[in-house]
């Protein structure tokens, strides 16, 4: 994203730079195909190309009263209750958070400098009770697996290494685990 359009006139974003938002793989198809859509336009029009996605039939930004008119219609077509347009960037931000997305992630999505700025509005839609993030570990990469030597006291072997080269933290209570109990390490 790299300009701003605001009452009508076009500006710099609010943090006076552009940035990349991610969009599905869907998406991104149904945009090309549009695009594609708009290109024949312009040539069946012997216009140049579209200077915005979703231009006015002049190739300027469209009106915001329009579009919220087309928006509420669509919405009432639909069946779904009314909300702004700009509401949509909030279920973006909400829809990550609740499958599990880094803040870190949604924050650069929604132009946030910092992820606090993020946190701070939508911390209630991080999910933190009535999922076990516990049974992550029970997923851990196979690279990640401590190697068990088939031997007597079931000694891990290398898993300092396999896990340091996962980012583990260095010197700390963690640095170079060794499951030597029988309890602590079953093999399947």
């Amino acid at each position: 994203m790299e300009r701003a359009v605001s009452i009508g006139a076009v500006k710099d974003t609010k943090t006076g730079t552009g940035r990349d938002v991610d969009l599905s793989t869907e998406l991104v198809g149904l945009l090309e195909l549009y695009l594609a859509e708009l290109r024949r336009e312009a040539l069946r029009n012997k216009g140049g190309a579209p200077s915005w996605l979703f231009p006015s039939v002049a190739n300027t930004p469209l009106d915001p009263a329009n579009v919220a008119k087309v928006f509420r219609s669509t919405l009432k077509r639909a069946g779904l209750p009314k909300f702004r347009l700009y509401d949509l960037r909030h279920t973006y931000a909400s829809l990550l958070l609740a499958a599990c997305a880094p803040i870190t992630y949604v924050a650069a999505m929604l132009g946030h400098a910092k992820p606090t700025t993020t946190l701070a509005f939508y911390a209630h839609y991080i999910p933190s009770s009535g999922h076990s993030f516990a049974d992550l570990l029970d997923r851990v990469p196979e690279k990640m697996e401590p190697k068990v030597e088939p031997n007597a006291d079931l000694e891990v072997v290398n898993a300092g290494n396999s896990l340091s080269a996962f980012g583990e933290p260095r010197r700390n209570r963690t640095f170079n685990l060794q499951i030597k109990s029988l309890l602590l390490c079953q093999l399947s």
